[in-house]
């Protein structure tokens, strides 16, 4: 029995230390945030395109560039949103939040003046690619009654937004920049559920959908603008923690993210800023 209880208190013990090195790096990095210039350059012009298919079944013959068109103009939302409206949600959600993060970070400042007003160690987030997609997607929900396999599907809405960064350290010696990308989503809510009369025996699917609107669209931007200051400090905490254990000979095994309003390290997979490969 005793020797029971030590192997699962061992197997415990292994498993909250699994990212150890990793998190006490990043907690090192958060504690001592590097007083490092961070230029950080946004686009002027915002992409937009539809994906929903085009309502008319008679224009199928258009050309590509004439059905994207016609879907910007069917579009519920990203026709209604100029540039101007987009970086103006955005971009004061994103500098209130990195400096909350303690980075020293300037915006859309010309590389010229940047280069001179900071030091060697010094980088660049070029945002180099926003872009807005509207889309339309199939929803299925199943359950099964009595060995009866039922399923309803709906159509649900929903807006993509895709960001590709180009980051580089300022007078390094790899000329090309790393390019990263994050994918944000919002779309419609579904609650619901199938139920079976009792009665009849019927089996119905009773559903409300929480539709994706203007108001949650603008408040969706904002959003964007927080968590992509918090993707930049999370790619610099992990590139600051791979090359600490890197010098050890050891290779991290986790992504981390810093959650900054409970002051916690979380792990994470998809919800962070991707490396793409080049």
């Amino acid at each position: 029995m005793v020797n029971k209880i030590y192997i699962i208190l061992l197997l415990i013990g292994i498993f909250l230390s699994g990212c150890v090195p990793e998190k006490r790096l990043a907690r090192n990095f958060v504690e001592n945030t590097p007083n490092t210039g961070f230029l950080v350059m946004t686009p002027d012009i915002i992409l937009k395109e539809s994906l929903k298919p085009v309502q008319d079944t008679t224009l199928e013959n258009l050309s590509q560039r004439q059905k994207d068109s016609v879907r910007f103009m069917e579009s519920e939302f990203i026709q209604y949103i100029p540039d101007s409206f987009f970086l103006n949600l955005y971009l004061p959600e994103f500098k209130k939040e990195v400096r909350k993060l303690g980075l020293n970070v300037y915006f859309n400042t010309p590389k010229e003046t940047f280069f001179t007003d900071t030091n060697l160690n010094a980088y660049i987030f070029n945002m180099a690619q926003i872009q807005l997609q509207e889309f339309s997607e199939q929803y299925f929900a199943k359950e099964t009654y009595n060995s009866n396999l039922y399923f309803q599907e709906l159509i649900l809405d929903g807006l993509h937004i895709n960001t590709w960064v180009e980051f580089q350290k300022v007078n390094s010696s790899d000329q090309k920049p790393m390019v990263l990308f994050s994918e944000l989503t919002a779309r419609d809510e579904v609650d619901g559920h199938f139920h079976q009369n009792q009665f009849t025996g019927e089996v119905q699917y009773t559903y409300k959908i929480d539709s994706l609107d203007f108001d949650k669209v603008r408040q969706t931007i904002k959003n964007a603008g927080r968590i992509h200051a918090g993707y930049m400090f999370d790619f610099l905490m992990n590139q600051y923690v791979k090359a600490n254990m890197s010098h050890d000979g050891l290779k991290t095994k986790y992504y981390l993210h810093y959650n900054r309003t409970e002051d916690e390290l979380e792990s994470v997979y998809e919800q962070r800023f991707i490396i793409q490969k080049q």
